[in-house]
C-alpha cells in the first residue's frame, strides 16, 4: 500500500513520463514558444491533469495515479496529457499510455477508465 507521500511522488513521475512520451501533452495554451519538459510536467500537475491516488474513486480504490483527459479551459490552462480520440500516435491516448507504462517501469501501468479518465495501477495490486 502506498501512503500520501509515495503517491505524490509517482504522480510527478507520471506527468515526466507523459511529456517524455507525448511532445505536446502540458504546453500552456496560447504559449508564445515551446516549454521544457520540466514546466510541461508541472503544469499537468498544476492543472490537475495528473492527480495522486484516486480522490474521485474511478477505480474502485486500487488507482494509484488518476490522469485526466478532459480540457478544462481555464486561464492557465494547457494541452490535455492525452487524447482519446486523436489520429495522431504521439497524442493518441492508447500509444501514450503504453508508452508511459514502459517509462515508468516497476510493475505500473496505464489503464482507460473511460474517454475522460486514464488510472495508473501496480500489477498484482
Amino acid at each position: 500500500m502506498m501512503n500520501k507521500r509515495d503517491m505524490e511522488r509517482l504522480a510527478k513521475r507520471v506527468a515526466k513520463a507523459i511529456v517524455a512520451c507525448n511532445p505536446i501533452a502540458g504546453q500552456s495554451l496560447g504559449a508564445d514558444s515551446v516549454e521544457t519538459d520540466a514546466v510541461r510536467a508541472r503544469n499537468l500537475l498544476r492543472n490537475g491533469y495528473v492527480t495522486p491516488g484516486d480522490p474521485w474513486g474511478w477505480s474502485g480504490g486500487g488507482g494509484l495515479c488518476t490522469i485526466t483527459l478532459e480540457q478544462r479551459g481555464y486561464d492557465g490552462d494547457c494541452i490535455v496529457p492525452m487524447d482519446m480520440y486523436s489520429m495522431c500516435d504521439s497524442h493518441n491516448a492508447l500509444e501514450v499510455s503504453c508508452a508511459v507504462g514502459d517509462t515508468l517501469g516497476d510493475g505500473l501501468f496505464v489503464e482507460s477508465i473511460n474517454a475522460a479518465v486514464s488510472m495508473v495501477y501496480r500489477i498484482g495490486c
